[in-house]
């Protein structure tokens, strides 16, 4: 089983992105070829680490990773997870039971300080339809038929950080292929520790800066 991790592993968050690996490995019985792509000139253990050199942009590391994918599902995830026990199990059953259903999202279970996570409290065991980001769609972790990624091509790069799941997002539906998440799949996000870590203005255009091309490249009016 594919899986991508995203890393920018500046200062202490070289040791999150071990850890979210180390996690990976416990979770599940399948073996996981574990593919981190890093943009700082840092080695994980039991993973192929591949150095990017260029400008930071989530869904470009994603594609880069994606050369290295064989296997018929694919799932792409950020450096601050920690895995929930049968979590990709579980994703699989639905993948079987519904052929209908082509990318899948976990349910997040807290927030970073220990609170329950408010977008994902509302859904409790099952599958739930939909496309909305950091609802049934979580960024942060996602799984995917390999197949979808051979049909959209590359995942769009317009923004480099924010929006980028927007933009899976708005390829999904302009392809037509149905997105869900997956309230029996448990991840644990640790949301911010990477962009805690960027200046006031890194933050900015990394994050709200990020909507106007967004918008622009789906001529989406607000």
């Amino acid at each position: 089983m594919d899986i991508i991790i995203i890393s920018c592993g500046k200062n202490e968050l070289n040791l999150m992105t071990q850890q979210t690996i180390n996690s990976l490995i416990e979770s599940d019985v399948f073996n996981f070829n574990i593919i981190v792509v890093e943009s700082e000139p840092i080695k994980y253990e039991n993973c192929l680490t591949i150095k990017c050199d260029d400008p930071f942009n989530y869904n470009h590391f994603v594609n880069i990773g994606l050369s290295y994918c064989h296997s018929d599902i694919v799932s792409f995830c950020n450096n601050d997870l920690i895995f929930h026990k049968n979590w990709l199990t579980s994703h699989m059953k639905v993948f079987e039971k519904f052929p209908e259903i082509h990318s899948l999202s976990p349910k997040c279970d807290v927030w970073k300080d220990g609170s329950i996570y408010k977008k994902h409290s509302k859904f409790n065991k099952g599958v739930y339809l939909g496309f909305e980001t950091g609802s049934e769609l979580a960024g942060w972790c996602i799984t995917v038929r390999k197949k979808v990624l051979n049909q959209i091509g590359k995942l769009d790069t317009t923004t480099s950080f924010w929006y980028s799941d927007n933009n899976y997002a708005m390829q999904l539906i302009k392809h037509k292929f149905q997105h869900a998440l997956n309230a029996d799949a448990l991840v644990t996000h640790l949301f911010g520790r990477s962009s805690s870590l960027l200046t006031k203005e890194e933050f900015e255009q990394m994050t709200i800066g990020q909507k106007k091309s967004f918008l622009k490249r789906w001529n989406i009016n607000m």
